[in-house]
């Protein structure tokens, strides 16, 4: 099974999903929501084929959706690198590209 490794962008991302998610839903919610980000990490790094096909807005990037967010990631050599973690509002056109 491949690792993960974020980029600096999807660090600050978890770290705007965790500041809204306490705020509008209490730290016990937030914490369900972030370990369940984690566990759709782990998914990818065994399944790395399972998020879609996402060419058509950079190279080489897929898209595996969690709940509201969307994980957009490449399949590196030895581990799968996030790009991204996007909200429903958020343009993975002007925020991957």
């Amino acid at each position: 099974m491949l690792s993960y490794r974020l980029s600096k962008r999807a660090e600050k991302d978890l770290g705007n999903i965790a500041v809204y998610s306490i705020q509008n839903f209490g730290l016990r919610q937030a914490r369900l929501y972030r370990d369940g980000l984690f566990k759709t990490f782990d998914m990818i790094c065994e399944f790395p084929m399972i998020g879609s096909d996402q060419n058509h807005i950079k190279k080489n990037v897929r898209r595996q959706v969690y709940e509201s967010h969307s994980i957009y990631y490449r399949i590196d050599a030895n581990a799968i690198f996030i790009l991204r973690i996007l909200g429903p509002g958020e343009d993975p056109l002007r925020h991957l590209t």
